[in-house]
Formats: C-alpha cells, structure tokens, sequence
C-alpha cells in the first residue's frame, strides 16, 4: 500500500444521512397474500349487481379465452389463476336467477357446450338488455376480442346477440372501486416505494461524477426484485436541467432507450418515476432528489420553493376531485384555480389501482390541457383511487433558468364528508444525496496538497511508477506547447488571438471537454462584434433580425448561439471576454467575479463589485451627467468612463449590492454550463465597446410584443463603458489575479486560429456554431399571434390590416399556422405552403405567401410586415 492512502482514513469523515430514510414494509407469505386478494375480490363482485341496475342493465358478459382475456378479467379472476382457461365465459345478472341466490358464475370449456349451456342461464334469466365490453375509445371497456365475439354471435344466436348493448361505464366503475380494505396495505406498499427512492436518491447509490441516471434506474429494478415485488414499468430517472418540460419527451425517450448514460454531478436536481406491483396492487410515484455540493449543507431555497409550488398544484387538483364531475371538467376547475394562484403547471391525473393506468375520468393529458376525449368524459365514482400526477414551472435565479417540478402521488376515497385524500402525503423535501466529505481542516487540506505535489513531482521526473493515466490535452499554443495531466494542482492560461466567436466559443468548449478533471483552466478571448445569445433562447424575441440582416458585410454583425444558458450578449472589440474551467466541487458563481472585480481595482477602477445576481457593476455618483437607457442583460449603452469618486452603495444579500440598485451600471454579465466533470463560468468585460449607441437597437425585437415563448428571456440593465482602453492590460491584471488564487501556471500560450484548425473537435464545433440549425433549429417552442389569446393576454400593436396571424414553431419547426381576415386565404393551400417548414428557411414571407395561395396584394401586405418583424433571411 502506498504511504498517501494510509492518510485518507484520518481526514475523510462520512457524514450523517441529512434526513431519516423509511424502512421497507415487507409483503406477508404468498398464501397469506393470496387470500386477502380473494377477500377484496368478493367484496368487489358483491357489488356487480347493483353497478348493473344504476346503468339500467340487466346481465354482463364477459367472455374470453386463454392468452386472450379480456381487460376486466384479471380484477375478477382469483389469486391463484394465471390466466383465462379454455375459454371462460362469465355471466353476471342485476337479479338472481328465480331458482337460487346466487349469480350463474362462470363456465370453462373449449366446445360448444359452453354456449348451450351459457343459453340456458340466459333463458332462465332473461335479461332485455346484455352488457359487452365493445367500447371503440375507452380500453378497459373494449376487452371483448372481435373473434371471440364471432364465436359467441355464432353460438348464441341473434337472439341474445341483438340485446347486446355497450355500457363502458360498467367494467370502468368495477376495475376503479376499490374496496376500503386495500388501503392499509396499499399504503404498506407505497411507503416501500419511498423508501427505494429515498435509498437510490443517497450517497448508497449515487456518486457525483461516476453515477449515471441509468445506473440509479437499474439498481431500483435490482432493488424491487430483490424485496419480491414486481413493477409494471421501467424506472426513470433524470437530471433536470432544461428549460423546457423535459416529461414532454419521455415517450419518445422511452422507444429510444432513454436518457441513462446521464452522469449525475454535484449541483443536479433529481428526477424518478417509479412504481411497485404487487397482490394484484400498482403504484405510481414521481419524486424530485438534489445532489449537494461540497460546500452546501441544504438544498437551495429555490429549489425548495419550486417543490412547495408543485405540491400547492397537488392539493388544488386534489380538491378538485368530486363523484359526478367529469375528468374534463375537475381539470377545468383545477386550471382555473392553478392560475389564479399564479402557477404555471401542466396536469396529467389518471386512476390508479388494479393497473398503473387504470379505469377511469382521465383528468388533463401533458398535451391536452383543455379537453381530453372518451376517458376524460368519464366521471369520478365514489371508492376510486386517482395518481396525481402534474409539473409546475418555476424559475431557479442560480440557474437564470426555468426548470420544470414534476411530482406525483395517489389518493384514496375517504367518504362524503372527506372526499379524496393523501395515501401518503405529497413529498415534503427534496431527497438528498449527501456528500460523503463534511469539510477538511485547513491542515488536513494543506497536507494533501503538498502530500500529492511531491508524489507527482516525483511522477514527471520519472523516479517512481504510477497507474494514473496522463491525459494529452490536444491542443498546441502558438509555441508549440503541449503538457499532461496528474495532479489536482494543474493550472494553464490560454488567450486567443482569433476575433472569431465560432472559433473562440469552440476552442473554450475543447477546453471544456478535454481538459484534466482536476485542472483550472483561464481562457481569455475577444471577439469581433457579435451577438451572442444563450442555449435556450429565442432569437426572433431577443434580436432585431430584420436589422442585423439589412447590414452589409462591411459592418455585417454575427449572430451566435453559445452552449451555456443566461441571456443574451453584445460583443465587440472593446469588450473582453473570461472563462474559468474547473472541477465542480470548486465552482461558484461570485468566485471568478469577484477575481476579475480585483482586476479592474488594480487598474483603478475602484467602485466595481459583484451583485446579488452575480453581475458585476460599477457604482456613479448621482449627479453624473450621463443616463444610459435599458438594454438586454449584459449589453451596454452608455460611452462614459467609470468616475473617480465612489459614493455609498445599496447593499443586501449578505452586504451585496441589489441588481439594479441606484447609481449602479452593469459592466459585466455571466453565464456558466456543468458538465459530467467540469464546470465552466465565462462572462464579459465591457471595457471601451465603440458600440454602445446602436447596441439597443440591435436588442430590441420588434417581434417581441407577438411572441410567448417557453425559453429563457435577458433581463434589462443599466449598463456602461468602465473606460479602460487597452484590453491587454485588463488581460495581464486577470491573468495576475488568477495568479494569485491559484499559484504558478504550468501552461501559459496564446492560441491562433492555426491551432483551432489543427483539432478536429474543435473544427467540428465552428461549423456547427455557424449552422443554421444550430443559431435557429434548437429554439425552444414559442408561439407567434398578432392577437391577445389565454396564456399572452398583452395587447398587441397595430397592424398595417386588419387579419389575424398566429403560430407555433418548435425548433424552428412550424407546427401550426392560422390566417383569418384575408379573404384570398384557403386554409389547406395555406397550411400546405408553411406547415413543417423551418422558419428560417422561409426567405421572403410575401413570396411564400403567394405560393400558399394569397392574391399578390394579401400576399404582400401580410408578407411585408412579417419581413419587417421576423426578418427576411437569405437563403
């Protein structure tokens, strides 16, 4: 054993679990099981006769064969069939027959004779109406195989045939009822539920950095398994971290094998939905875990917030349960009190009990929220089970992003005075995985870092062996530098010599990429005059397209999409930019901030300092003569120099100064991006941009007031020049700061555009920055209405005629489009013309326009205004 491990053990101390984890309720012997499952199943069946008369019935059929049973038949079968024998033909009546108390029961055969003798019980009976499970849209009451209705047609004759009436109310309202004896052991099984999540969502099963979500995913299959229950779906489990619902697309995940080569990191908000089967039972769960980060002892107060607001939505829509309201109608009244608590959500409710999607009013569908057919017609019964099952949008600012809370859990009927209630309360906190590191004294981590700067000294001069692996980092300086990885102390700086952002952008993501996990990268770069939007923003909102694209090449401006979130940035000569890349258990918003605020104090600008929204800001005395107006965040518009005199700042957030407080100018905005292990945070430097008069035009939309968009959107600020000319002494006053923090660089070169073409990656990465697809194809989905609707109430300005025009594009994909108000305009030519066509790629409106078939004085007087709000691309 080598001398360093035998440190380990005195300084790295486990924590204690941040919160208590429930036990699993252990399931009773099979015989025991089987037993009360046929318990509950009488209890049921008592009750077909009176579901009969309340439908205005007078007999059941229920009919199937072997490996071809019907839906109802496993919540009427016995514990200890496995399947329909032969073929099994059940007849239930609304009254005995005459000549016994009980019901005629179920006859097995293969031949005929089940037929002659099913006839017999009819003609005894004689029921005016026969109830058969043949609905064509609600499949729990659509069993009836349309062979074996053939056999039966044939075997009984049209006598019987022609009473034969479809009453879906009656297999639904039976699967659904669900006898008060379940519940004590349903909430057995739901409390191990729980407590599987709560062991998978744990340092037992996660570690940051080497845990994928598909690994969590498998272990809760092993888990379920290995406790003898069953599940009727696979685990899933995600990483929330878009802007948009990511539930949207977990069907098309599922057919493609899902997400789980996810590493889960430190700083992951965690997802699961899961369920457990067992004594004919299914669950339904969906839970939300948080992975702290090394210096964290609780999850963030947003994210805790966003929890409260999904379990508000929870309670609403659980109030919204009432017997005799249709599922259309409880999500109606759920909608309605949702938004008037100011939450945006989406519900999907379903019942839950015999199946994991069981018989019932269907309460919203993620995508239908205002009316769902067939199932959601169907009214709620008095003893049914529901899952709850909804997200709600909230915005993190630690994230500047809007994440999606998706929760779910199931409720039981607990009588007239009580209506529905929690089986188990909704989730009251985030499950957290707890680092397994509380803290290391000063010593301790001094005495491992100088403990592994001798050992990997002693590695590059070559006097000892070791299996660490020396990673190449691939990318050559202007000299011809090149070096390897060992040791938790590497440190390199790097300055582009390129004005290219496609260039810059896709050497700082190599950086990202390849670059040691235990490394602290600084890259330094500065671009020619660009806008640069964030990964999941909308150009047509953030940017005045028309102008940008009546430049000539001469002054032409770029238009780039980065790969981190935040808003949107003007860049240009006079404004540098920096990006730190490090392992994630050292990043931190305010870190590299406020190294660049010791920056610009050294070259005298003394009244720089990090906001409450980690922005950097000078502060003005109140007289100074200049008033800039607003822009996007990060972009200026004011020409003067930061002032010598600094007045009294406003300050909150731990002596921080407020966004936008009084007298306060942005200089400088961030944005960051986490990946499997490593952290980037990059920002501006406004230093001496020549651009600031004409920066605002560029950065406001004129299709802004049209547009409701799901992406994120820049937030305005007072923003101005700090006066500094020279951008290569700001650059030497960082690369000194970072000097500091960190120590000696073992890398220090400039990069040139011949080096960037030397590495594949990195040439891959400019051309896909300079795609079309890339800057418009991966905007979120947005909605385009020349007029107020339910989710954009604003008014809109006036337009040059008096149509109406909306529609949708996700991706840039145009889904929907509608034209009202132009009388030339034929629905279906139209639809034909713009439909599935990306929106870049319209060029000229007008020109499209005529093609979907508007007369040249429609097509030009719509084409020409939306040219003038969208932009007339080149193509």
């Amino acid at each position: 054993m080598h001398w360093l491990s035998l440190l380990i053990p005195t300084i790295f101390l486990p924590t204690a679990l941040a919160d208590p984890r429930p036990n699993y309720k252990p399931l009773p012997p099979l015989r025991e099981q089987a037993a009360t499952q046929d318990l509950w199943t009488s209890q049921r069946k008592a009750q077909i006769p009176a579901l009969l008369k309340k439908h205005g019935v007078e007999a059941w059929l229920v009919s199937q064969r072997e490996y071809a049973e019907e839906t109802v038949f496993w919540s009427l079968k016995p514990a200890t069939a496995f399947s329909a024998r032969r073929r099994t033909t059940c007849l239930y009546l609304a009254e005995p027959l005459a000549s016994s108390a009980r019901q005629p029961g179920c006859i097995v055969g293969w031949t005929t004779d089940v037929w002659d003798l099913l006839k017999q019980h009819l003609a005894a009976a004689n029921p005016s109406t026969i109830a058969v499970n043949a609905h064509p849209e609600i499949a729990f009451a659509s069993g009836l195989h349309a062979g074996e209705y053939q056999a039966m047609a044939a075997g009984l004759g049209g006598e019987w045939t022609s009473r034969m009436v479809v009453k879906p109310e009656i297999a639904v309202e039976y699967i659904a009822s669900q006898p008060a004896a379940k519940l004590p052991q349903y909430r057995e099984i739901m409390e191990t539920a729980w407590a599987m999540i709560a062991r998978a969502f744990s340092e037992e099963v996660v570690v940051p950095g080497r845990t994928t979500a598909g690994d969590v995913e498998w272990w809760l299959r092993e888990e379920i398994v290995a406790h003898n229950f069953s599940t009727w779906f696979h685990p899933s489990v995600s990483v929330v971290d878009e802007a948009l619902p990511f539930l949207m697309e977990v069907e098309q995940q599922d057919l493609e094998g899902g997400a789980g080569g996810r590493v889960i990191e430190y700083g992951d908000m965690l997802h699961v939905d899961f369920g457990l089967t067992a004594m004919g039972l299914n669950t339904d769960t969906q839970h939300l875990g948080y992975v702290l980060r090394p210096d964290e002892d609780d999850v963030p107060a947003s994210l805790k917030e966003g929890l409260k607001k999904g379990n508000k939505l929870q309670d609403i829509v659980r109030r919204n349960i009432a017997v005799g309201k249709t599922g259309n109608e409880m999500l109606k009244s759920s909608l309605e009190e949702m938004h008037a608590e100011g939450i945006q959500g989406r519900v999907y409710t379903h019942p839950i009990g015999d199946f994991g999607h069981a018989a019932g009013p269907l309460i919203g569908l993620t995508n239908m929220q205002d009316y769902v057919s067939a199932s959601g017609e169907l009214a709620a019964v008095r003893n049914m089970w529901f899952s709850v099952e909804l997200f709600v949008e909230h915005y993190v600012p630690e994230r500047n992003q809007t994440l999606w809370f998706a929760l779910e859990e199931d409720v039981y009927w607990a009588g007239e005075d009580k209506g529905w209630q929690w089986v188990c309360n909704p989730q009251p906190h985030l499950n957290t995985v707890v680092r397994q590191i509380k803290a290391l004294s000063h010593h301790a981590k001094r005495l491992i870092h100088e403990t592994l700067t001798i050992s990997c000294w002693a590695l590059i001069q070559g006097h000892c062996e070791s299996s660490t692996v020396l990673v190449s980092l691939s990318l050559a300086g202007s000299n011809n530098v090149r070096y390897s990885s060992y040791t938790t102390d590497l440190l390199a700086i790097y300055i582009s010599k390129s004005r290219s952002p496609y260039i810059n952008l896709s050497i700082e993501h190599h950086l990202l990429q390849t670059t040691p996990s235990d490394s602290t990268v600084l890259f330094l770069y500065t671009n020619r005059p660009s806008i640069v939007i964030g990964r999941n923003q909308n150009p047509w909102l953030e940017v005045n397209l028309p102008l940008l694209q009546s430049l000539d090449s001469n002054d032409a401006i770029d238009l780039v999409r980065r790969r981190s979130g935040g808003g949107t940035v003007f860049h240009d000569e006079g404004n540098v930019n920096y990006s730190v890349i490090c392992p994630p258990a050292n990043f931190d918003r305010d870190t590299h901030a406020e190294m660049v605020v010791r920056a610009l104090t050294s070259l005298g600008v003394d009244s720089a300092a990090v906001n409450c929204r980690h922005d950097i800001v000078v502060t003005v005395p109140p007289a100074s003569p200049t008033t800039p107006t607003k822009t996007r965040a990060d972009d200026t518009t004011s020409s003067t120099a930061a002032s010598t005199t600094t007045p009294t700042p406003a300050l909150s957030c731990t002596g921080k100064l407020l966004a936008n407080a009084e007298n306060t100018y942005k200089i400088s905005g961030s944005a960051y991006k986490l990946t499997r292990l490593r952290s980037l945070h990059h920002g501006t430097c406004l230093l001496s941009s020549p651009n600031l008069p004409r920066i605002g035009r560029f950065l406001r939309s004129p299709a802004e007031p049209f547009i409701k968009a799901r992406g994120v959107e820049s937030v305005r600020s007072r923003i101005r020049n700090v006066g500094i000319q020279d951008t290569k002494q700001f650059e030497k006053a960082v690369v000194a700061e970072f000097g500091k923090m960190y120590g000696a660089f073992d890398v220090e070169a400039e990069l040139g555009e011949e080096d960037a073409e030397q590495v594949e990656r990195v040439k891959k990465g400019i051309r896909e920055l300079e795609s079309r697809d890339w800057i418009y194809g991966q905007t979120p989905l947005f909605t385009f209405s020349t007029h107020p609707f339910e989710e954009d109430a604003r008014e809109r300005p006036t337009l040059p005629a008096n149509f109406k025009l909306s529609f949708e594009s996700r991706h840039g994909l145009i889904q929907q489009f509608t034209l009202d108000g132009i009388s030339s305009a034929k629905p279906k030519t139209l639809s034909k013309a713009i439909l599935d066509s990306q929106l870049w790629e319209i060029g000229d409106w007008t020109e499209r326009l005529r093609a979907g078939g508007l007369e040249d004085k429609d097509a030009s007087a719509v084409g020409q205004w939306l040219n003038s709000v969208l932009g007339k691309t080149q193509v």
